[in-house]
């Protein structure tokens, strides 16, 4: 880490040709008062996204630095090898297909954390720009009101942070732990790494744009594949971070379960609504959840009385 640069932007990108334009111009048309750096880490795209990116290198030569890539590396690695590369006080996270929409992004965020010392990482509201099959504009992640800081089991129980808005204290984290390697994620799990070492920042306020489109690494997938991902991720860090926090892990597991045996109800197969019930209502059991098990058994109850009337 150099005390002399502020930030690094860390600028994660695969295959985002039509989409990192947009990327670098928001981060170009900052207004700040500190250096700042620019470090890209593209896996090998093969679209043509690299070109673009020595196109804006060459033109600020003395702002940007691509990090080599001689072979597609896969998000895991690249994202490993992006973060420690970036010098900077501060770490702030971009993807090739979103961008900041606020000038001041940056300037507010760091004023905000150079405040609250007790921060080792911060965000705040984004919007989402859906080219999927909702379409439009939206406000993400709305889960009430996230308190200006938050604590580690926040965290553990949801991640309410989109990674274009993140901002890093850097110099906390010095190695990614091994089982990192295992998830389909990198962001939820540097997130709690950090948050080991202080508070969650949360600006209410939209400086950012998260953009979901049918050849995204996480927005693409299906629900089912998206809440057997949180899921998966949620056991394993329940291991990882300690048996304080476990009762916290296995909530977010809880929302996963909840989820996958809604959405195969919803598909008609009850079989396999039936089993991630299962799941949930072992959960409930394990963390003395007595309402939510009750609940869930009244579901399976009638729902079995809807399939015997149906064969009736």
């Amino acid at each position: 880490m150099s005390t002399d640069m502020k930030v690094s932007v860390a600028l994660l990108t695969y295959n985002h040709a039509q989409y990192i334009t947009q990327a670098l111009d928001s981060v170009l048309m900052q207004q700040v008062s500190f250096p700042i750096e620019i470090i890209v880490a593209d896996d090998c795209s093969t679209d043509g996204t690299r070109a673009v990116i020595e196109v804006y290198r060459k033109a600020n030569p003395s702002l940007f630095k691509l990090l080599p890539s001689v072979k597609n590396v896969g998000m895991q690695q690249n994202f490993r090898r992006l973060f420690f590369a970036c010098k900077g006080q501060y770490i702030a996270m971009l993807e090739g297909d979103d961008y900041w929409t606020d000038r001041r992004k940056l300037h507010s965020q760091i004023a905000f954390m150079d405040q609250h010392l007790t921060c080792a990482l911060s965000g705040h509201k984004v919007q989402i720009l859906d080219e999927g099959t909702q379409g439009g504009v939206r406000t993400g992640w709305e889960r009430g009101a996230i308190p200006l800081l938050s604590p580690f089991r926040d965290l553990a129980r949801c991640n309410f942070l989109v990674n274009c808005s993140v901002v890093w204290r850097n110099g906390l984290v010095d190695q990614f732990p091994d089982w990192i390697d295992g998830l389909d994620m990198a962001d939820w799990p540097c997130h709690l790494l950090h948050a080991k070492f202080g508070q969650i920042g949360f600006i209410p306020e939209v400086m950012a744009m998260y953009r979901i489109h049918p050849t995204g690494i996480w927005s693409s997938a299906s629900p089912d594949k998206m809440h057997r991902r949180l899921l998966a991720a949620s056991e394993t860090m329940r291991d990882k971070f300690g048996k304080a926090f476990e009762a916290d892990f296995d909530y977010g597991s809880r929302a996963s379960l909840l989820q996958l045996a809604h959405y195969y109800r919803t598909k008609g197969d009850m079989k396999e609504a039936r089993k991630w019930l299962r799941e949930y209502m072992s959960n409930c059991y394990r963390n003395g959840k007595l309402l939510s098990l009750i609940r869930a058994a009244g579901w399976a109850v009638w729902r079995r009385g809807r399939t015997h009337q149906k064969l009736a």
